[in-house]
C-alpha cells in the first residue's frame, strides 16, 4: 500500500517554528495536504507529540511520536517510536542528558506547550536548541533497546548533518534510509547512483511553517498503514546484518584489553535448533561491577574502555531470538561471553563470513594467538594459529601469501564440514 508521508514537522515547541505551528494546525494541515503519516519531530523533546497523536486519531492521519535530537556531535537524527509510553520515557532521557540552559525568547523563540484547542499550558524554560548529552552510538543503542527507529537528518546540507560533521556515514550503524532536503542542496545525492544503491531516501519537509509541510508527493509502500509497520520498515536492516560483525567488535575489544589469546567457539545444531557463539580471552578482564553494567550503553561509553556496539547490541540480538547472553570475568583472568539463539528464529541474522573475520582478527594483531573452532551438526573445523606460527618458522602470519593461504583453508574447512552432515 502507498502511503504519503512528511516525518519531520517542527511544532511550536521548536524555538524555530512559528507560534502557530500547534498539534491542532500541524495535524489539519497534514489532512487538508492528504497525507497519511506524519511525525512531530521537535529538537530534543516529545512534549507536543501525545496531543497531536490524539488529534491525529479524530482526523484518520497517523501521527507517530517521534523527535529531532542533536547527539554531542552536533549531528541531527531524527528518532521514531511505536507507542506514546515509549516516547515518554525516551522522553525522560532527553531530559536527564540536556544541557541546562535557559531559553532566552527574545533571541531564539517560544517554546509552547499547547492543548488540543490549541491553548498554551506551558512553556519549555530551557533552550532545547543545544546538543543533548549523548552521542550518536548511544542515541543508536537506546533507540534499538526501545525498539524504535532512527535515520539522520537532511543529510546534504553543511550545518547539522553527519556527513558535514563527520565526513561520512559511519557503516557500523547501518542506515537503511537516510533523509535528504527538498533545497538545492540535495541535488548531488539525488544523483549519486551509489548513494541511492546504498540508501533509502527519504524527503521531509522539515516544516517549521504550516506552509511548508509536504505535499502527497512522497511516499512509502508498507503492508499496511499502522505505525508499528511504517517503523519496522525503517529500521530494517538497521543493525549488524551479520553476526560475524559482533564476533569481530568482541574480538577487537579482547584486544584493546590486552589479551594474548583468544578462543573463539561456534556451534550449529539442527537437532536442538540452537546457535551458540563463545568469545573468550584471557584479558585485563572486568569486575563484578562492570559485567552487571556493561551492557548499558552510557556505562560502556563513558567509564569504560570503548567496547563498540558489539555487548550492548549482541546481547539484545541473542535475546531477540528466543536465545539469552551470559559474560563471566574476572579481573586478571579475562572473560568470556557466550550468545545462544534459536537457529531458526525469523530475526537471527545470518552467521556471515566467518573466513573473512578470522583473518581479520589474525592480521589485527599477530601477537594473539587465536583458537577457533566451528561444529555444525557434530563436524568440527578448527584453527591453531599457534600451531601455525610454529609452521611458519620466521615467517609472520600476516604476511600476505599466508593471509590469502588461511582464507582458503577456513573457507575450504567450513564447506567441508557443511557437506559432511
Amino acid at each position: 500500500m502507498k502511503v504519503f508521508y512528511d516525518l519531520h514537522i517542527h511544532s511550536c515547541l521548536s524555538p524555530c517554528a512559528d507560534n502557530n505551528m500547534t498539534p491542532n494546525n500541524i495535524v489539519h494541515m497534514a489532512m487538508l495536504k492528504e497525507l497519511d503519516v506524519i511525525a512531530i519531530t521537535d529538537h530534543n523533546s516529545l512534549l507536543n507529540v501525545e496531543t497531536a497523536m490524539t488529534i491525529g486519531e479524530e482526523c484518520n492521519i497517523i501521527v507517530i511520536p517521534g523527535v529531532e535530537v542533536q547527539t554531542i556531535e552536533e549531528v541531527h537524527i531524527i528518532c521514531l517510536f511505536k507507542d506514546i509510553n515509549t516516547a515518554k520515557l525516551f522522553n525522560a532521557i532527553l531530559e536527564k542528558e540536556r544541557v541546562k540552559i535557559k531559553n532566552r525568547k527574545d533571541k531564539f523563540g517560544n517554546q509552547l506547550i499547547v492543548d488540543e484547542n490549541d491553548n498554551v499550558i506551558a512553556e519549555k524554560e530551557e533552550l532545547l536548541l543545544t546538543s543533548i548529552n549523548i552521542s550518536i552510538k548511544e542515541l543508536y543503542l537506546l533507540v534499538y533497546k526501545l525498539d524504535g527507529a532512527m535515520f539522520p537528518a537532511h543529510v546534504d546540507r553543511d550545518y547539522a548533518s553527519i556527513i558535514t560533521n563527520l565526513g561520512f556515514i559511519p557503516d557500523e550503524y547501518n542506515f537503511r534510509y537516510v533523509e535528504i532536503s527538498k533545497g538545492f542542496t540535495s541535488k548531488k545525492y539525488l544523483s549519486d547512483i551509489a548513494f541511492k544503491n546504498k540508501y533509502y531516501i527519504l524527503r521531509n519537509s522539515d516544516a517549521h511553517n504550516l506552509g511548508n509541510i509536504n505535499e502527497p508527493i512522497y511516499s512509502i509502500e508498507l503492508k499496511e498503514k499502522t505505525i508499528e509497520c511504517f517503523i519496522d520498515e525503517i529500521k530494517r536492516g538497521s543493525h549488524m546484518k551479520e553476526l560475524s560483525l559482533h564476533i569481530l567488535d568482541i574480538a577487537r575489544n579482547s584486544i584493546v584489553a590486552e589479551a594474548k589469546n583468544i578462543r573463539i567457539s561456534i556451534i550449529e545444531n539442527s537437532d536442538n535448533d540452537k546457535l551458540i557463539i563463545k568469545i573468550k580471552d584471557d584479558g585485563k578482564g572486568m569486575d563484578e561491577y562492570m559485567v552487571q553494567n556493561v551492557t548499558n550503553p552510557f556505562f560502556t561509553t563513558r567509564t569504560t574502555r570503548d567496547v563498540g556496539l558489539g555487548i550492548p547490541l549482541f546481547k539484545a540480538n541473542a535475546e531477540n531470538c528466543d536465545g539469552e547472553f551470559v559474560i563471566n570475568s574476572d579481573i586478571g583472568v579475562g572473560t568470556e561471553i557466550t550468545a545462544k539463539f534459536k537457529k531458526s528464529h525469523i530475526d537471527r541474522a545470518p552467521l556471515g563470513n566467518m573466513a573473512d573475520t578470522i583473518i581479520t582478527i589474525i592480521n589485527a594483531n599477530s601477537d594473539v594467538d587465536l583458537i577457533y573452532t566451528h561444529e555444525i551438526n557434530r563436524e568440527i573445523f578448527t584453527l591453531n594459529t599457534k600451531e601455525i606460527k610454529k609452521h611458519l618458522g620466521e615467517i609472520k602470519i600476516t604476511n600476505i601469501d599466508v593471509l590469502v593461504w588461511l582464507k582458503s583453508y577456513i573457507a575450504e574447512g567450513l564447506e567441508e564440514i557443511k557437506n559432511e552432515i
